[in-house]
């Protein structure tokens, strides 16, 4: 963390999870539960929310009841 004219500004070397390409967001979200994807991932960006709506990751439904 940089302090500058008192100041805080976070530097960061990490990646922007936004620019993560299509096929590696559906890799991603495909290993979360559909209840995950709908009430989290979604709600990241534009680009997630498109990458949850993919046919392929909604094409089989666990119909057991969690209990």
């Amino acid at each position: 963390m940089e302090t500058i004219n008192n100041e805080e500004t976070v530097t960061e070397s990490g990646s922007d999870w936004a620019e993560l390409t299509q096929e590696c967001l559906i890799n991603i979200l495909g290993r979360l539960t559909l209840e995950h994807r709908w009430i989290g991932a979604m709600l990241v960006c534009k680009s997630w929310l498109l990458a949850c709506k993919e046919p392929c990751l909604n094409s089989a439904f666990d119909l057991e009841p969690p209990f």
